[in-house]
Order: structure tokens, then sequence, then C-alpha cells
């Protein structure tokens, strides 16, 4: 079922899904049976939301992100790009980075970690 006001771009692919009124999807986006994408839900390029998933109203999957099969993300929750979200986000309003998926700031925590760790390592010439 698609409802009013929805964009659906060039090669996209929607298997027995809901989309809810005012969502946008971009090219080369594949949604699996039985999922529900809530209102203004924006899929971008080449994202991928596999079969029994829930998407609440107003969220957003950034390109190349991947929602496994089954998870529920919650509303107005942004999933960076290249993501990997392979357990249920429900509450409002989170930033999801990394694979797998964990909150934004824990995850750029990390990497500045592995940065700093790496240029010390670096500068020690090992």
């Amino acid at each position: 079922v698609v409802e009013r006001d929805v964009y659906i771009g060039a090669r996209c692919r929607l298997e027995g899904c809901h989309v809810g009124r005012g969502s946008k999807l971009d090219n080369l986006v594949f949604v699996g049976r039985n999922t529900r994408l809530g209102r203004g839900v924006l899929l971008i390029s080449q994202s991928l939301v596999e079969a029994d998933c829930r998407l609440g109203d107003y969220s957003l999957v950034a390109a190349q992100a991947v929602v496994a099969r089954g998870v529920e993300i919650g509303p107005q929750v942004q999933v960076a790009g290249r993501c990997w979200v392979d357990r249920s986000f429900p509450e409002r309003g989170q930033a999801l980075a990394g694979e797998p998926a964990v909150d934004y700031a824990q995850e750029m925590k990390a990497r500045a970690l592995r940065a700093r760790a790496l240029a010390s390592y670096r500068a020690r010439g090992i």
C-alpha cells in the first residue's frame, strides 16, 4: 500500500510493504515484505530495509544503510550512511551510526580514540 504524496525514485523495489503519506524513497532503494514505513520517512539512495521492519514517522535512513529483518526504528530516528542496524531502537529522535549501529555520539568518540591511537603509533614508528 502506498499512501498519498509519496515519491518513489528510479529502480526502487517494494515488496508488499506499506509506505506512509509524504514519504520519499530515493533511487535504488529496497523495502522488504511486511515492512511498514511511517509518515514522512526518507530513504536515501541505495538503502535497504529488510522484511518485517517498522520505521516510525519522519525517520531517515541515509545512503547505503541497512536495516536488518524485524527491526523497529522509532519516530524521528536518523540512521547514518553505511550504517548497519541489527537491533531495534524504538526511542524517539535518536541518531545512529556504525556497524553495528550504536548511538551517534558514542560512535564518534570511538572513532576519535582509534584515530588518536593510530597517530600515536605512527609517531613512534610502530
